[in-house]
This record gives C-alpha cells, structure tokens and sequence, in this order.
C-alpha cells in the first residue's frame, strides 16, 4: 500500500465541523509563527455537510436553504467564526415585523401566546386568552407553580418532565413540535438534561419553571431588552452557503474531496500516531485524527482495534429528514398564517412537521411578488417518507398546504432535499454515553460533530474549535510556543 510521506494533522469530514477545526488550526499556526499541515478529506465532491443553499432563477432568483437556514445568535461560536471570515457585515437577523410562530390546532394555525419562553408561560394575560391551550390544560400548567420540585438526581425524557411540571396536553401541545422538533426527536426518548438542562436547573432552583423563568428575565434587564430589539436568528445575505465558502477559500490547497476513508489504525511510524487508509490504496500518515464525520461513521473506521469505543459510538442513534422548497406567487396564499413559522404537533395527524416562510423570515430569499415556503418532513415521526417518491412527496406536502394555507395552484418550482441518517438523537442517558466514550477515545484521536455535545451549527464550531485547540497542545507541547486560537 502506497502511503503518503508528509506528516500531517488529518481532519475526516468536510462539514461545518471539519471546516471549522481545520481553520482554526491553520490560524493558530499562522499566528504562533510555525508550520503544521492540515487535510481535510471529504468523500462527497460538495463540501458543507447539511448546509447546501441553492439558487432558482436568474434575474430575479430564489434563495434555498436545503439544510439550516440559519443560527442561534446567543452562542457566539457561529457569529464569532463569521465575524473571524469576514462576513459580519453579512449577517442579517429575521425581520423585525413578523411574530415568530404559530402552532396547528385542531386544524387551524393560531399564533403561540406572548410571552412564551420554550414551552413557559411568562405573562398571564396573553396565556390565558390564548387558544393554543384548553382550560383545563392551562390550569394544569399554572400548577407547575405550587407543585414541590422534585430534585431528581438522574436524567429523563423531555417527556417525562413536561408532564410532571407542566402535564400531558403541555405536552402534547407545546413541547413535542417547539422543544423535540428541534431534535426532530420522540420526546418520551429525548434526554432532558442533554437537550434542555435550563429547565431542569430552574426547577431545582426555584422549585418552579415559571417562577425561574420570570426571575431569570428579571435579573437581566438589559439583556431582556436587546433581545427584544434584536433577532435570535442569524444568517448571511447570500445564504448559509456563504460560511462554507468562506472557509473553503481560506482552506485552499488543505481539502480533498470525493476520497472515501476506510478505516483508521495505528501506524508505526515514527512520529506518526495513525495511518488513515484511503479507497484508493493510499493511505496518509497523520499525527492527530480529527473525525468530523457522523458517530456510526467514527465506528466503521476504527472498528477493527477499538471494538468497544466503535459499540458505544454505534449507540448514538440517528434519524432521517427532509425538506421540500416550493415557491409561490403571493396572491395565491390565501390563508397566511401569523409570523413565518408553522409547527404542527403529532397529535394533528398531518404529513409535514412544520411550514417557513422563508421570503418573510429572512430579506433577499424570493423575488417581490413571490413567496418561498419550506415544509419539512421526517424525524422520529415518519422517516419513510424519506424514502418516498418525489411525486408522492409532492403531493402530501401540496395536500397539507391547500389546506393550511388555501394553496390551490401548483408552485412555481419546487426543490426536495432529503437527509438520510443525518440528525443524532441524544437519548436519556446521552451524558453519561457521551462521557464514556471521551474516557475510551484514544490519544492523538479527536471526535466532533453534532453528535456529542450540541446540534446547531454555533455547537460544532464551539466543539471543532475545542478539538483544534487540543490538538495544538498536543502536537506542539515540545516547543516554547503558545498557541493563539
């Protein structure tokens, strides 16, 4: 087997992960004043991973977000990174005129209450008035203020503790479409304290997530009002795609894509920590391992030797989404919907998960006149229809819309984007897996991606730079130099 000669950093996966580590890598290098190479090896000719922004049309295009359309601004790891490319004076927050969302019940859009923080009510009168819940449902929820907490030790399903706090139409309702559709996850599985350890601590500490909630808004004024004032969501003007270009740019000559990876194992070489084997008989020898690339990935390529770290990989399960553009001419909208999102619950039966509309939620991603809605579909609910046909997809998504929306006519385009096997489900337990899988991890061999420690894309930029940081300790220990991530 030929085998490459020069020693390198090894990155596996070319999505907002791998990118992320190896830039960060390379700009400490650049400024600590000494060498180190990066490859990044990427077995699909796109680089991104689930960012994929597309245009239709020419003089007056549409803008596709065929994965996330955006980012949570409060993590600064994603802002920060743009900022770091160059890209802060194209960053753009959702439009300031719209109401956020909306929630399907028994048929009918009806905009979520003010005041809602997740799933907690923060302002009564809004909460009361609103029909997203029934009087029964609501009072059961106002009870999450007199019921004791219960201090529990361990971890539980989102399920289980919306139930004990809140009660089961809260549920029902409100926490599986806005908390596990976040996770397009079962929330009887969803790990509490992976996913939303916020409100279990407000619990613990106030003996009430209301009372928390309210006394936590209470304590940060200033941060309530800038809040107010600015969007939770962030984006660039040309798309997400932009960030990825970004990073291709400032990587040029460090990516290879369309070259599979086979396994990893340890080399023998000296100074050389593993040898990574290539599907074309090549292999490259490489001091540190950054495997950004999706956990039952991880597990086929170092099963051979390290069967018990690829078992407990093997554990973290994944499921499979889907999203369908369709863009409209806005007079054929009949039946608008408050603010640009739609979630619907699993209790309404329906086909999609939930409905953006992109031409409202973000400036720049329709032409004037026209309207770009994205539906989504799979997740824990209906992953077969991943797998459907493009036609029958159609159909369910057009079926769904005509009667939410009053859609009657065809859409102008329509684009499908299905993501097979690509959104990691952190069930109960998933800390302690995770931990575990840290303890097994061998040296010189760095795990990071959206399965471990968070799913947004400011989470696998915060852990590609952790994983990049570490690997410059490591690699460079043995010379008087500090590393400037």
């Amino acid at each position: 087997m030929e085998t490459a000669e020069s020693q390198q950093i090894v990155i596996i996966g070319g999505g907002i992960s791998g990118l992320s580590a190896a830039y960060y890598l390379l700009r400490s290098a650049e400024a600590g004043g000494f060498p180190l190479r990066v490859l990044v090896i990427e077995r699909e000719q796109r680089l991104g991973g689930k960012i994929c922004t597309d245009v239709v049309g020419e003089q007056h295009p549409f803008l596709l977000e065929g994965g996330p359309d955006a980012f949570l601004a409060q993590k600064p790891a994603a802002t920060d990174l743009a900022t770091d490319l160059g890209l802060a004076q194209q960053l753009i927050g959702t439009s300031p005129a719209q109401p956020a969302t909306s929630i399907l019940v028994h048929g009918r859009p009806r905009a979520l209450p003010e005041g809602l923080r997740l799933i907690t009510p923060t302002r009564l009168r809004p909460f009361l008035v609103s029909p997203v819940i029934s009087p029964a449902g609501k009072v059961r929820m106002l009870l999450d203020l007199v019921n004791p907490a219960r201090r529990i030790p361990t971890d539980e399903s989102l399920a289980a503790f919306v139930r004990a706090r809140f009660g089961t139409e809260a549920l029902d309702r409100l926490a599986e479409p806005l908390l596990a559709g976040i996770y397009s996850a079962d929330p009887e599985k969803q790990s509490m304290l992976a996913t939303f350890p916020q409100l279990r601590a407000l619990e613990d500490q106030y003996g009430s997530v209301i009372r928390g909630t309210r006394a936590s808004s209470a304590a940060a004024p200033d941060a309530a009002g800038s809040q107010s004032r600015t969007s939770p969501f962030l984006t660039l003007q040309g798309g997400m795609g932009r960030l990825v270009q970004a990073l291709a740019d400032r990587l040029h000559g460090h990516i290879q894509t369309g070259r599979r990876v086979l396994r990893i194992v340890p080399s023998s070489r000296p100074l050389s920590h593993y040898q990574v084997e290539l599907d074309d008989g090549t292999a490259v020898e490489a001091h540190s391992v950054i495997v950004a690339a999706p956990a039952f990935v991880a597990a086929e390529l170092i099963e051979s030797w390290q069967p018990e770290l690829s078992s407990k990989l093997r554990g973290i399960p994944y499921v499979s989404t889907g999203t369908i553009s369709l863009g409209y001419r806005r007079a054929d909208i009949h039946r608008p919907f408050a603010g640009f999102g739609l979630v619907i619950p699993r209790r309404e039966r329906r086909s999609l998960n939930a409905v953006t509309v992109c031409s409202d939620k973000f400036a720049g991603r329709a032409p004037s006149g026209q309207v770009l809605l994205r539906v989504f579909f799979g997740g824990f609910r209906n992953q077969h229809l991943v797998d459907a046909s493009d036609g029958s997809l159609l159909d369910l998504a057009r079926r769904d819309l005509y009667d939410l929306m009053g859609i009657e006519v065809p859409p102008v385009f329509t684009r499908i984007y299905r993501w097979r096997q690509a959104s990691p489900q952190y069930h109960v337990g998933h800390q302690d897996l995770v931990a575990e899988i840290a303890r097994l991890s061998p040296p010189y061999l760095w795990l990071s991606g959206p399965a471990y420690y968070g799913v947004g894309i400011p989470d696998c930029v915060r852990q590609a730079k952790a994983a990049a940081e570490q690997v410059v300790d490591q690699v460079l220990h043995h010379l008087d130099v500090s590393p400037a991530l």
